[in-house]
């Protein structure tokens, strides 16, 4: 059945040998051996599809499997005439044969683990004599993907495993292990073999138990090498980012005493100049760098110490300079560093979010270590005499400042938000923040983002609520604390609604009537009353309340 022409009559005959084979054992099936090698290595090397292929790898897998169990002491037979086949075979590996024939192995090696080390103690020393030939130099990429074929098929049979490897489970691949960190770091030197070199390391890397520290913190030493060298190599920084990522989830203190030196150094004190557009490049692509490198705890620790450091440095740099610098150049250096602030922000913020995916229980204390420094910059130096030159007050960085602040407290007790939304509150009524920005605080919410138990120390709640439209309507000064104020008046409504709306239902037909549909109010005015009036209709919504969609049926009303 083999011999016939069609694929699907191949793979029902492949399919049936697969299921056939262990019930036979290995007594009938070693008879047969040579002849089902034989018939399966035609449809691997010159497979008719792929389905077809990967049939007659899973035959090639239940043969040897069958014949060399785990108990099995001798593994003469034929496995050693599929293994001498296959090494034929690999003498040119820039055939296209060659990486049918590295499917195979890697089919071995997912095999038993008699089959395994005969599988492995055969290919890898090929491979690693095949890299070092002078005249194989042009073909070592293909040598390379070959190994990492070989790598990819150790890796799932570590991954099903429960426990961590022994080192009699390494015993196959350790012997080796010289020879191959020898070649990958010869391939990272060469252009034509760097970025497959570093794909075949982030393989090595992931196989528990295999390197040890002294080994990891080697990788880790070439990899900043090709690292800093990166500028201009777009496609070497992923697989660099993976390498780094990868050695950060198991020892984390060797990027830690390593590569974050590398990466904060990179980072300047202030934002680059106008025309040093290369330089602003710099800056984030280090600090995406950065933000995925750093969730493991203690990374995370030294990425918020740093960064927050250097919101700090940024942030007085810009008020000290532009008392001494002309106007047109003062608003040019508050635009850089606004920005490079917001790229700072943003780094702490995307780690956050992921640390909070992934259920990382430190991000609590980070409104101790990190919220109250916040606090300082957007806040306290929004009062000094120069504050219009504060690269804090640009709407961008709050934005980002607050949702760091709303990430954290997200996470922290309904009773310590209680307790901290005593001191927050007052600290926005009265303007005095001192109790914010000076005291370690455990835990300080942002306001008002908590859960619904969370109550607000605002004695008169409809009152504030009015209050606050009513500034943001008159008084505000620009559209981002218009906006902010309309947010916090819908959070409340949507958190207190049964409270709120009978005693807001007359004031709202209020605002209707004299804000909005009034011909004789004022235009702008109007516009922002329609903004507030749109919030308030968001809250009312989000609850599926029936006075929502009434609020809907008026806004489309005034067109």
């Amino acid at each position: 059945k083999l011999s016939a022409s069609t694929s699907a009559v191949k793979r029902d005959a492949l399919q049936a040998m697969t299921a056939c084979l262990p019930v036979y054992g290995p007594g009938v099936t070693a008879r047969y051996a040579t002849t089902i090698w034989e018939a399966v290595k035609v449809e691997i090397l010159q497979p008719i599809d792929s389905e077809t292929e990967d049939a007659a790898l899973e035959t090639a897998r239940t043969l040897v499997s069958t014949l060399y169990p785990e108990t099995q002491v001798s593994t003469d037979g034929i496995l050693n005439e599929m293994c001498t086949a296959c090494l034929k075979v690999l003498e040119e590996p820039e055939k296209n044969q060659a990486k049918h024939v590295t499917k195979i192995f890697a089919t071995l090696i997912k095999a038993t683990g008699p089959v395994r080390r005969v599988a492995i103690s055969s290919v890898v020393p090929h491979l690693i004599h095949l890299f070092s030939r002078p005249d194989e130099a042009a073909y070592r990429v293909h040598v390379l993907q070959g190994l990492i074929t070989i790598l990819l098929a150790l890796r799932e049979v570590d991954e099903r495993t429960e426990m961590p490897q022994t080192t009699e489970d390494n015993t196959p691949l350790s012997p080796f292990k010289d020879e191959i960190l020898s070649v990958l770091l010869s391939g990272m030197k060469a252009d034509e073999t760097r970025k497959t070199s570093l794909d075949a390391v982030l393989q090595v890397i992931q196989l528990h138990g295999l390197l040890d520290t002294t080994e990891m913190e080697l990788v880790v030493s070439q990899v900043n090498e090709l690292l800093e060298a990166s500028e201009g190599h777009e496609d070497l920084r992923d697989p660099i980012l993976s390498i780094l990522m990868s050695i950060s989830r198991t020892t984390p203190t060797i990027i830690e005493q390593l590569t974050l030196p590398l990466l904060f150094s990179a980072l300047p004190d202030q934002a680059p100049a106008t025309q040093d557009a290369p330089g602003r490049a710099r800056y984030q692509r280090t600090l995406r760098f950065l933000s995925s490198l750093c969730l493991q705890p203690d990374l995370f620790e030294t990425l918020v110490v740093r960064l927050s450091t250097k919101l700090e440095l940024v942030s007085s740099t810009v008020s000290r300079f532009s008392e001494t610098t002309p106007d047109g150049d003062v608003t040019t250096l508050v635009e850089h560093n606004a920005a490079y602030l917001h790229a700072i922000l943003v780094a702490l913020d995307t780690t956050l979010e992921a640390k909070v995916a992934a259920k990382h229980t430190d991000v609590v204390k980070y409104i101790d270590r990190l919220v109250p420094r916040l606090y300082r910059i957007f806040v306290e130096e929004a009062t000094l005499p120069n504050a219009m030159n504060v690269v804090g007050k640009d709407s961008r960085v709050l934005k980002v400042a607050s949702s760091i602040i709303s990430v954290i407290t997200r996470c922290l007790s309904v009773e310590r938000q209680n307790e901290f939304l005593a001191i927050l509150v007052p600290a926005y009524h009265s303007g005095d923040f001192s109790k914010v920005v000076n005291q370690q605080l455990n835990e300080v919410p942002a306001l008002p983002c908590g859960p619904l138990e969370v109550s607000l120390p605002i004695n008169d709640l409809p009152q504030f609520t009015k209050d606050m439209v009513h500034w943001a309507i008159q008084q505000a000064k620009n559209e981002a604390p218009m906006t902010a104020a309309f947010q916090i008046a819908a959070t409340i409504l949507n958190k207190h609604l049964e409270l709120l709306l009978p005693q807001l239902t007359d004031w709202l037909e209020v605002l209707w009537s004299d804000s909005i549909v009034s011909a004789s109010a004022d235009v702008d005015k109007r516009k922002r009353a329609v903004h507030a009036w749109t919030w308030l209709t968001r809250a009312l919504l989000v609850r599926n309340h029936p006075s929502g969609f009434e609020s809907v049926d008026r806004l489309f009303s005034l067109f």
